[in-house]
């Protein structure tokens, strides 16, 4: 008896999943009629044959490799491909475990002819897979430009009737009061969201508003009357419930509270975390916040042990001001960086790393070599019997990638060294990148993460710093109170 698995698919083309029972039955009675042992099933619900990309699909490939079966039996052949590439790349891996597929409705004999009408057939599902993708694009596109809805589940505020987008006036209540509310108060999407869920109110799904809802609605062009497809944008295509006027106030307040809230982020981040330490205990010193009556916030670094009063230790150190000590550290770092004897050392690793390599050729490479790989696999299908026609359009392809490749890479290589030694010097002396991100945090915090290992605060006004180099265990130390640098180490 001979043994086969059966496999099945349904995509959303209009399909349900009793199509599925409908291929199994058929399939199975083919089975039964001419003797088949059928040893397992494989079945992809609402999945395009038009990919590869089917994970019992894969799984039943892979499994051909355990020689476990001799057939897959399919209700016709558009259900294991409509691709003709797949459907022979595919064919050809499960003749070679010694698998053949076979259509359970469409009789097709071994002969030459039978050949040739298993690729026609193909060939039709190729391109009524294509044709019908085209025409339910176009027939969305038209849908957009008459204005009817395309589908799917409804913005909020909005109700689909024949077939078009039109107002909810339930849910229109509490976009228009959303807007009002945001426009005139103070109040953020989070408080306002907060509002409407103390006073009852729910969204469709009856669950509360939250701020990433009041977000969306806030922002959405459907509300003015705009409706979008494929990039494509038509205005008054949508009965109009906000003014443009009021829209556009809330899409700028909306703009300035990102500014202030991503400046309030900045403002709240201890870049120093993790590298000051207390001289007196040796514990952490990290970042505190005080608000005081007169509105002002004011931020330090404080010893962990006064913080967090752990106990079993004592301390005496005094909190320091957090912008204070942030800008100090960085003065001192740049004072380093812009050290002629430290910008020699810079110049010199840099002209190493020229010298030595370019980052884009390990790139160009590994490119090269995948694309040698894949011509080799090709030549070797070529060899093993596959169709020298359909084979030679990927192997032209992979040809000129490899030309394109290989020219980019030798070029890549001419620029090696391009630079010389006053070059640098010059661009980091005269020029320095980190000019304009002199007062960027995020710039500081670059900077003292890769060059300051450890800053220790005492309670005397004392500061040392170690950085990151030869000797490092060497601290830069000076008094804050004589404003005076002292050297205990060398660069």
């Amino acid at each position: 008896m001979i043994s086969v698995v059966i496999y099945a698919r349904y995509s959303c083309d209009n399909q349900r999943e009793e199509s599925i029972e409908g291929q199994l039955r058929e399939c199975r009675d083919f089975c039964k009629k001419h003797n088949f042992c059928v040893v397992n099933e494989y079945i992809d619900r609402a999945l395009s044959a038009r990919t590869d990309n089917r994970p019992q699909f894969k799984k039943m490939i892979n499994d051909s490799q355990n020689k476990t079966f001799e057939k897959v039996i399919v209700w016709k052949l558009d259900r294991f491909a409509r691709n003709r590439n797949d459907s022979i790349i595919y064919k050809m891996k499960l003749l070679k475990n010694g698998v053949k597929v076979v259509s359970a409705t469409e009789h097709i004999s071994d002969s030459p002819e039978g050949v040739i009408l298993e690729s026609v057939l193909e060939g039709f599902a190729e391109y009524y897979s294509k044709d019908l993708s085209q025409k339910v694009t176009r027939g969305m596109k038209e849908n957009f430009l008459k204005g009817k809805f395309n589908g799917g589940i409804p913005a909020y505020g909005f109700k689909v009737v024949n077939n078009k987008l039109v107002i909810d006036e339930n849910e229109q209540k509490i976009v228009k009061r959303l807007f009002e509310i945001y426009t005139t108060t103070s109040l953020s999407l989070n408080k306002i969201a907060m509002m409407f869920n103390e006073e009852g109110l729910r969204n469709r799904q009856g669950k509360k508003f939250t701020q990433h809802q009041m977000n969306s609605l806030i922002s959405n062009r459907k509300f003015i009357g705009e409706l979008s497809f494929n990039g494509e944008t038509i205005s008054n295509a949508l009965p109009i419930s906000i003014d443009l006027k009021t829209f556009e106030l809330a899409q700028q307040k909306k703009q300035a509270n990102k500014i202030n809230s991503s400046h309030f982020r900045n403002e709240d981040k201890y870049i120093l975390s993790g590298k000051l330490y207390c001289g007196e205990c040796n514990h952490k010193m990290i970042g505190e916040s005080v608000n005081k009556s007169n509105g002002k916030t004011y931020r330090y670094y404080k010893c962990q042990v006064i913080k967090n009063r752990l106990k079993d230790f004592k301390c005496d150190n005094r909190p320091i001001k957090k912008d204070f000590i942030e800008h100090l550290v960085f003065d001192k770092v740049w004072d380093l960086i812009t050290d002629s004897s430290y910008l020699e050392k810079l110049a010199n690793k840099i002209l190493e790393y020229l010298s030595n390599q370019n980052p884009l050729i390990p790139q160009l490479i590994a490119t090269l070599t995948d694309i040698n790989k894949k011509i080799n696999n090709l030549l070797k299908a070529i060899e093993d019997g596959a169709p020298y026609k359909i084979v030679k359009e990927k192997l032209d392809k992979l040809a000129t990638e490899k030309d394109e490749i290989s020219n980019r890479l030798e070029i890549e290589k001419t620029t090696i060294k391009t630079l010389t030694y006053e070059q640098i010097i010059y661009a980091l002396s005269k020029k320095p990148p980190f000019k304009d991100g002199e007062k960027d945090l995020s710039f500081k915090e670059q900077c003292i993460n890769q060059i300051v290992n450890k800053v220790i605060i005492y309670k005397d006004g004392r500061i040392g710093i170690i950085f990151n180099y030869k000797n490092g265990n060497e601290p830069y130390s000076f008094d804050l109170n004589s404003s005076s640098l002292k050297s205990l180490g060398s660069l």
